[in-house]
């Protein structure tokens, strides 16, 4: 008797953005690559619905009969696209992802927010700043999470929240997100615009005005440098959502949220649903500080410089992003270059190579999982490249490598 293995099909109902604009950006890159990856483990297919076919209208088309599970970033500030998602939420196993349902039971996969804003005002108390704001763009339950993260980080410091001092623009998306004009990504960006402005004139409207500013996401962020760079305002800026196009490219330090594995484990939740496994109904992803020019107020010595490499690649030689390095320093790439084989004596990538090629190495001494997994877990994206890399640098084959090591064990 033959079986024929069922595919398993998963919308994913991205009711935030318009990702035919999107192509730029890094979160939705580093996501949709997270999904694939957890797709191609099990045989389950991916099909993405953007704004253009928002979930109420997604389920009022039929569409929701093609499929077997759903993964939703749906705004809880429509209640019309509330409805229809938790009405989903009730008939099919479904995860939300970066935005939580405000149904009970629901299942969550996102950032850890409270951590993400602890890295950033750790890190600005750790510079010498102890007046800080905050900026509030949005009323979906994440910003207001890093609301009170804020607060409580500032009082794990002894530091005073001073209610001047945060922006809440949380009101103006609220009643911006009732217009049918903000159902459209038009209508975003309009509501988008007028929030950057407020929150421009709420900081030049201070009587006294703090010395570090947190901002809630990274296009405010850009907009908050941009203005204060050109009016001369001495302010480190920090932000959410570590987009290079407005971070890197401004040199703002940011917290980088894993926006890939929030991907691959939105799909392999759906799954298990399907197989009828019960995985937990809420799953934090710590992000990572990425420390830029915007908030280090001190010049970079030679050994700090060492010691930011150094760490900047054990935390992230696994991801692309360990490439993404040079903004953190506000330098551009050729002079970060210059410097790194001054100071460490090799290129960056060299660096990065050799460790991702030690930790290739000591997997094979230790585990017995496949050579393809160790490639992939080690930050490889090429098995032909890894495999010509090792030989080089070990002067023998991975399998060569691993066999002798186990004889050695034996």
């Amino acid at each position: 008797m033959f079986f024929i293995a069922m595919s398993i099909s998963i919308a994913y109902l991205n009711s935030c953005s318009d990702l035919t604009g999107t192509v730029n950006s890094k979160m939705m890159m580093d996501l949709t690559a997270g999904m694939h990856d957890a797709a191609m483990r099990s045989g389950a297919s991916v099909h993405t619905f953007d704004l253009s076919t928002p979930v109420d209208a997604f389920i009022a088309g039929g569409r929701d009969k093609h499929y077997d599970g759903f993964i939703g970033a749906v705004p809880r500030s429509i209640p019309a696209w509330q409805k229809a998602w938790n009405s989903l939420e009730e008939r099919k196993p479904c995860v939300n992802i970066m935005i939580e349902s405000a149904r009970s039971g629901s299942r969550y996969v996102g950032t850890d927010e409270h951590a993400a804003v602890r890295l950033l005002v750790d890190h600005l108390v750790r510079e010498g700043h102890r007046d800080i704001g905050y900026a509030v763009s949005s009323s979906e339950p994440y910003a207001l999470e890093r609301r009170e993260g804020f607060a409580a980080a500032l009082h794990a410091h002894g530091i005073p929240l001073r209610d001047d001092w945060v922006f809440n623009g949380d009101r103006l998306h609220r009643r911006g997100m009732r217009d049918a004009k903000a159902r459209h990504i038009i209508g975003q960006i309009a509501l988008i615009r007028s929030i950057e402005k407020a929150a421009g004139d709420w900081f030049f409207g201070l009587a006294e005005r703090p010395t570090a500013l947190m901002l809630d996401n990274a296009a405010l962020a850009a907009f908050m440098h941009a203005l204060l760079t050109r009016t001369g305002q001495d302010t480190a800026i920090t932000a959410f959502d570590d987009e290079p196009a407005r971070t890197g490219v401004n040199a703002i330090t940011t917290v980088r949220q894993d926006f890939f594995r929030i991907g691959r484990e939105s799909v392999l939740r759906v799954v298990a649903l399907l197989q009828g496994k019960h995985p937990s109904a809420r799953l934090l992803i710590r992000p990572a500080l990425v420390p830029r020019a915007s908030t280090l107020r001190h010049r970079i010595t030679d050994e700090r410089f060492r010691q930011t490499v150094c760490g900047h690649i054990a935390r992230h030689y696994r991801d692309d992003s360990a490439r993404d390095i040079a903004s953190v320093f506000g330098m551009n790439r050729d002079a970060f270059g210059r410097k790194c084989r001054r100071l460490l004596g090799q290129s960056y990538i060299a660096l990065l190579t050799e460790a991702r090629l030690k930790r290739a190495a000591a997997a094979l001494r230790s585990t017995a999982r496949p050579v393809t997994a160790v490639v992939s877990e080690a930050g490889f994206r090429s098995y032909q490249h890894f495999c010509r890399q090792f030989k080089k640098h070990f002067r023998i084959t991975p399998a060569a490598y691993r066999s002798g090591h186990s004889r050695k064990t034996r």
